[in-house]
């Protein structure tokens, strides 16, 4: 799979994010990745959510 994303000036970041949820209430995940002007790589993370912090852990994520 090719990446095909330019940024538009040195200053963006791009971060794409996932997740998912086995039911409701269920386990949950989810994953994050930025990427700087050249596509590289800048931080990563990925964590299970437990069924009872699922909100605050997606706000967490959010506010990140």
């Amino acid at each position: 799979m090719e990446d095909h994303w330019m940024p538009r000036n040195a200053n963006n970041i791009k971060c794409n994010t996932d997740g998912a949820s086995k039911g409701n209430p269920g386990k949950s995940s989810y994953a994050y990745c930025l990427r700087d002007q050249e596509c590289n790589l800048i931080y990563a993370q990925a964590e299970e959510i437990s069924e009872n912090y699922t909100t605050r852990k997606m706000r967490d994520t959010l506010e990140y």
